[in-house]
């Protein structure tokens, strides 16, 4: 699950639609990405909830959990950014 939105915010990094990364945290990256993935931002932020109530919190990563941090991580992997963010990143 951890790895999972990991990779959300590493494809973010690698297209070059979030910058800074390293260091940000799960909240800031799904705030930078919703404007590129409106139709996926709230997925992405439930995503970044889930990743900092596991890694901080110390809530159990459950499957469905799991399973919903993978699926976002695919649908956000394959659908072309926006053309212009809604607003700035």
């Amino acid at each position: 699950m951890l790895d999972g939105y990991r990779a959300i915010a590493r494809g973010l990094a690698e297209r070059d639609l979030v910058h800074e990364v390293p260091g940000a945290t799960a909240r800031a990256v799904a705030g930078r990405a919703g404007p590129w993935f409106p139709e996926h931002a709230d997925r992405i932020d439930r995503a970044a909830r889930s990743f900092d109530d596991v890694r901080y919190l110390g809530a159990a990563a459950d499957e469905t959990t799991a399973r919903s941090v993978l699926d976002t991580e695919a649908s956000v992997r394959t659908t072309r950014p926006a053309t212009e963010p809604a607003v700035p990143t």
